[in-house]
């Protein structure tokens, strides 16, 4: 450049020799210029994809994460329900068994004609009455009602006199004696003055609660007449008070 300045031959041409090159060393700086923007933009777009690759791989764990997740939660609920299915098959064939043993023991005393002294109380349906002690009062008048329909079947809904379900029972039996009483097993329960299980007395009522909400009228000994479940052995028998379930409580109408 200097030697292109220095070789004009007049002032006319060193002036047009050093505007073109002033020209040329603008264009070239604009060059530069654009070039370092040029890289700053691909610094800043590589920044830019890296971060949202990082981030799209942040949020893919994630997800595999959570799915993975719900998938074991899935496994246990499954897990759990197998469980208490098979819980409840093995419940339902160990009562099943149970009732088929008491029919068969039912059947064979039927057949039996030997009489066996102090026999135990059932610990199922029967149709025999206990040794009980007599009641007296409105008591007495619902005991008696109870055992008069002894072997009644079962339906749901149903308070006789031809059949019952366990609070229809309880509820008719009471009301030959004058006392009016809720068709709910949960209602005579809770409307009634409560008596310890240890003072229980003829008349009253037993509520169970383990296998759903049940009632039974004590008479003695022991012993309670139920209207039990629907199916084989579901009717008016005679139980034992604790063999049949654990009672919850009684109430005294």
């Amino acid at each position: 450049q200097y030697e292109a300045l220095l070789s004009a031959g007049s002032m006319s041409e060193f002036s047009d020799r050093l505007a073109f090159l002033g020209a040329i060393t603008q264009n070239d700086a604009n060059v530069a210029s654009q070039a370092d923007a040029a890289a700053q933009q691909a610094q800043w777009a590589a920044q830019e994809y890296n971060q949202a690759v990082q981030d799209a791989q942040q949020k893919s764990q994630q997800l595999q994460t959570e799915q993975q997740a719900a998938q074991n939660a899935l496994d246990q609920a499954r897990q759990y329900a197998a469980t208490t299915q098979a819980n409840y098959n093995s419940w339902y064939q160990q009562q099943q068994q149970a009732l088929a043993a008491a029919a068969a023991a039912a059947a064979a005393a039927a057949a039996s004609p030997t009489t066996v002294s102090q026999p135990a109380p059932p610990t199922s349906g029967g149709s025999t009455p206990p040794s009980i002690p007599p009641s007296s009062g409105g008591a007495a008048t619902a005991v008696a009602a109870a055992e008069s329909v002894i072997g009644a079947p079962y339906v749901f809904g149903a308070a006789g006199p031809d059949a019952f379900d366990c609070s229809g029972l309880t509820m008719w039996a009471w009301a030959q004696a004058g006392v009016s009483l809720p068709h709910s097993a949960a209602a005579q329960y809770s409307s009634l003055p409560k008596v310890p299980l240890s003072a229980v007395e003829p008349g009253d009522i037993i509520y169970y609660d383990n296998f759903g909400a049940h009632v039974a009228i004590y008479v003695g000994g022991g012993q309670i007449v139920q209207a039990r479940h629907p199916g084989p052995g579901g009717q008016v028998q005679y139980s034992s008070m604790t063999g049949y379930d654990t009672p919850v409580g009684a109430v005294r109408p």
